[in-house]
């Protein structure tokens, strides 16, 4: 059966047709980079996009996350043992791949590893969650139901739901008990506040919406090589009209301009992506448990 899989799997890849193989390995056709110069190489409608939407725009930029996700563009240690007759060594690479990539996922803030030459797409990225909107579901594993005892790092917080309650009173039993782990968060995030560096604190995340598409497009302008005087006329070209005895004085404010445009989109590349995730929540979007 599964030498069978292999020579299809061979098959798609020669036609550059993405496969996905047990949640692991997915081959896709290679996107082309958009040309920073025009809007339209982008995604249609930006306007609508989700955060987590913007997220993975930025995300797919990060250089050590694409190095990660050019090393599973090749075929799996455990597909070529499969091939060679070799079925238990093919299980036991598998689950080294499956282990390996859980965790390359969750240093980069999601829960499963999503290659950057894949594009969004909604109908599937709501269920590739991302771990700044997620819960961890923790099993009991006493069967009598007894004490269960987590060992909790630095910043966690364990909450016990007690769903009895949801069938004595009704579903209506859980906003309750959602508003009263609100208050416990609450007053466990200034508790820990008080321990880090003010630096580490939380702090309102504002974000620029009509920023976004810029500070892509910069990136990638930066990306290709470009200098900021392209980067001028083609992405602050209005901020450059009037008199031209004052040229000199608008180039000069717009050079400054872009220096913190591309300061604040190497950011958001880097690391930033992650709060954008979480605002989601402010147009009704919900969260789930990660599986």
């Amino acid at each position: 059966m599964i030498l069978a899989v292999r020579c299809i799997l061979s098959k798609e890849i020669r036609r550059s047709v993405k496969v996905h193989i047990d949640g692991i390995y997915r081959k896709v056709r290679k996107q082309k980079r958009p040309q920073w110069r025009d809007e339209s190489s982008y995604p249609s409608e930006p306007a609508k996009w989700s955060y987590r939407r913007w997220a993975w725009e930025f995300l797919r930029r990060n250089p050590e996350y694409f190095e990660e996700c050019d090393k599973i563009n090749t075929e799996p240690d455990w597909l070529v043992s499969a091939g060679a007759g070799d079925s238990r060594q093919a299980n036991r690479t598998r689950m080294m791949d499956l282990h390996r990539n859980k965790e390359v996922a969750r240093r980069f803030g999601r829960c499963e590893l999503k290659s950057c030459w894949e594009a969004y797409r909604d109908e599937e990225d709501s269920e590739r969650l991302w771990l700044s909107e997620t819960v961890q579901k923790v099993e009991r594993w006493r069967p009598s139901g007894g004490e269960v005892r987590m060992e909790l790092e630095s910043g966690q917080v364990a909450i016990v739901f007690d769903l009895n309650r949801c069938i004595e009173s009704g579903r209506s039993a859980m906003a309750p008990l959602l508003g009263h782990a609100k208050e416990i968060l609450d007053r466990e995030l200034a508790a820990y506040e008080k321990t880090l560096p003010d630096g580490q604190r939380s702090k309102v995340n504002r974000i620029r919406r009509d920023k976004l598409l810029l500070w892509l497009r910069l990136y990638d302008a930066e990306y290709s090589g470009a200098d900021r005087g392209e980067m001028a006329e083609v992405l602050y070209a209005d901020r450059l009209k009037g008199p031209a005895r004052e040229y000199q004085h608008r180039i000069t404010e717009v050079r400054k301009r872009i220096s913190a445009d591309l300061k604040r989109a190497r950011e958001m590349v880097e690391s930033g992506y992650l709060g954008l995730v979480p605002l989601d929540s402010l147009q009704d979007r919900s969260s789930r448990l990660v599986r």
